[in-house]
C-alpha cells in the first residue's frame, strides 16, 4: 500500500496563510496612502474599508489554519473542534462586513454620480442664465443707443430743417443787392452743415446688422431640441419636429434666436404633463419664415404676459414667462412677430414669424 506524506500540503497551507496575511496588509497600507491623498473621494474611502475587511478576513482565516496545524503537531488536535466554530463565525462576520461595505458604497456611488450630474446641470443653467442676462443687457443697451440717436436726430434735425427752409425762401426772395443777402447765405450754409452733422447719428443704426448673419431656421431648431431633449426626457415629455423640406434661411443673430427658441421649448416642456408632446413646425410664406410651437398647458394671455413682465418674482412660473419676454424682445429686434394663439380642439400655439432679410419689412404689430 502506497502512502503519501501530507507535509508538503501542510507547508503550502502554512505559507499560503502567511502570504495571505502579508498581501492583505500591504493592500490595506496602500489604500491608506490613497485615502490620505484624497480623503474626500468616495472610491478612496471604499478602498480603505474594503481592504480593512479583507485584511480582517485573511487574518481570521489564516490564523485559524495556522492554529489548527500547531495544535495537530503539538498533539492537542482535540481542542480544534471547540475552537473551530469561533473561527468560522469570525469568517462569516467578515464576509457580511465585506458585502455590506460593497453594497453601501455602490449605492453611495450612484448618489454621488447623481449629485455630480445635478451640480453640472445647475452650473450649466447658471451659465445659460448669465448668458441670457448678458444678451438682454446688450439688447437693451443697443436699443437705448438707437433711441438716443433717433431722439437727438429728431430734436436737432427738425429745427435745422425749419431754419434752413425759411432761410432758403427768404434768400430766394431777397434782392441780390440787399445788404442781408450775404448773411442769409451764411446762415443757410451753417444750417446745411448742421443737417449733415445730424445725419451722422444715422450711422449708429446700421451698426447692429454687423452681428447678423445668414442662418438656417431648421438647423437652429434641431440644435435647440438637442439641448432641451434631456430635460424633456426627464419629465416624460416628447419633442416632435416637422421641418419644411429645404433650407429656411434668414438674417439674424444666431445665438439670440437660438436662445429664444430654447426658452420657448422649455416653457412648453415646463407646462406640459408627462406623456404630452411639444411639436415644432416650420414653413415659409411670402417674405416670412414661420415657426409654430404647439403644446398642452394653460393658456397664456397677453394680459398675464405683461403682468409677469412687470412683476417677475422668484417663482418658477414667473421665471419662465420672464424668459418669454426675452423671446418677444429678440423677435421684435429682428422685425418679426411673436404671437400667442389657441389650437382648435385644445392646446396652445406660440407663433414666430421672421422676415427673410432685415430691413425689408417694417415692424408689425404682434398683438393680434
Amino acid at each position: 500500500m502506497t502512502t503519501w506524506s501530507l507535509y508538503p500540503v501542510w507547508i503550502i497551507d502554512l505559507l499560503g496563510s502567511i502570504g495571505m496575511i502579508i498581501f492583505s496588509l500591504l493592500c490595506f497600507q496602500t489604500s491608506r496612502k490613497i485615502n490620505q491623498r484624497a480623503p474626500e473621494t468616495p472610491l478612496a474611502n471604499y478602498l480603505i474599508w474594503f481592504s480593512a475587511a479583507i485584511f480582517a478576513f485573511s487574518a481570521s482565516r489564516s490564523l485559524g489554519h495556522i492554529l489548527k496545524h500547531l495544535l495537530f503537531f503539538s498533539g492537542k488536535s482535540a481542542l480544534w473542534p471547540a475552537i473551530s466554530p469561533i473561527s468560522g463565525s469570525i469568517n462569516s462576520i467578515t464576509f457580511i462586513v465585506i458585502a455590506s461595505v460593497t453594497l453601501y458604497f455602490r449605492r453611495t456611488e450612484i448618489i454621488m454620480n447623481l449629485m455630480a450630474r445635478d451640480r453640472d446641470r445647475i452650473s450649466r443653467i447658471g451659465r445659460q442664465l448669465l448668458q441670457l442676462n448678458r444678451e438682454m443687457e446688450e439688447i437693451v443697451a443697443e436699443r437705448t443707443r438707437v433711441q438716443m440717436a433717433l431722439r437727438m436726430d429728431h430734436q436737432v434735425r427738425n429745427p435745422a430743417m425749419v431754419i434752413g427752409g425759411l432761410t432758403r425762401r427768404m434768400f430766394n426772395r431777397t434782392a441780390k443787392d440787399h445788404p442781408d443777402k450775404e448773411h442769409m447765405k451764411r446762415v443757410l450754409e451753417q444750417a446745411e452743415k448742421l443737417e449733415e452733422l445730424v445725419g451722422k447719428f444715422d450711422d449708429i443704426l446700421p451698426q447692429r446688422e454687423k452681428k447678423f448673419f445668414i442662418n438656417d431656421l431648421n438647423d437652429l431648431i434641431r440644435e435647440t431640441l438637442d439641448i432641451v431633449a434631456v430635460e424633456a426626457e426627464e419629465k416624460g415629455v416628447m419633442l416632435h419636429f416637422f421641418p419644411t423640406p429645404g433650407p429656411l434661411r434668414f438674417q439674424g443673430a444666431k445665438h439670440l434666436i437660438k436662445q429664444a427658441f430654447i426658452n420657448i421649448v422649455r416653457y412648453g416642456v415646463d407646462v406640459s404633463k408627462s406623456g404630452d408632446a411639444v411639436t415644432l413646425t416650420t414653413m415659409a410664406e411670402g417674405r416670412f419664415l414661420q415657426a409654430f410651437i404647439t403644446y398642452n398647458g394653460p393658456r397664456l394671455t397677453w394680459e398675464e404676459f405683461d403682468q409677469s413682465e412687470e412683476s417677475a418674482s422668484s417663482q418658477h412660473r414667473d421665471k419662465t414667462r420672464m424668459e418669454l419676454s426675452y423671446v418677444r424682445l429678440v423677435i421684435e429686434e429682428h422685425n418679426g412677430i411673436f404671437r400667442l394663439s389657441e389650437k382648435p380642439g385644445g392646446g396652445n400655439i406660440l407663433e414666430i414669424h421672421l422676415p427673410l432679410m432685415l430691413g425689408e419689412l417694417a415692424k408689425t404689430e404682434s398683438r393680434n
